[in-house]
């Protein structure tokens, strides 16, 4: 399979509508919010379509995705904290796409 390199509309810009909290605090590394909605309940593997262009092709993502290809303040130590509560690093998508590879540019 081909890789498939996404890129981001700089007219389309996160957070996107409907944004899950815990998409957004692990996009911003917010460690204590993760931990606060995580202990509430939220799926730590709950998916979001991120639409990296209006109309354009899904793009499912999970917390741990989106922290792995975050520019927007998510580290190492975001993606450890997710994966030490529970994050699943191998999950795949459609398009085939796993946490390694948002974290390596390529998903």
């Amino acid at each position: 399979m081909k890789p498939v390199l996404f890129v981001q509309n700089p007219q389309y810009l996160p957070p996107k509508k409907d944004e899950p909290a815990l998409h957004c605090a692990a996009r911003l590394g917010d460690h204590e919010r993760i931990r606060q909605l995580v202990n509430e309940g939220s799926d730590i593997n709950g998916l979001f379509d991120m639409a990296l262009d209006p109309g354009g092709r899904s793009a499912f993502a999970t917390p741990l995705m989106v922290a792995a290809g975050s520019g927007y303040g998510a580290s190492v130590e975001t993606m450890r904290l997710l994966l030490g509560l529970g994050a699943n690093p191998l999950l795949k998508f459609e398009w085939g796409s796993v946490a390694r590879f948002a974290a390596g540019g390529l998903g």
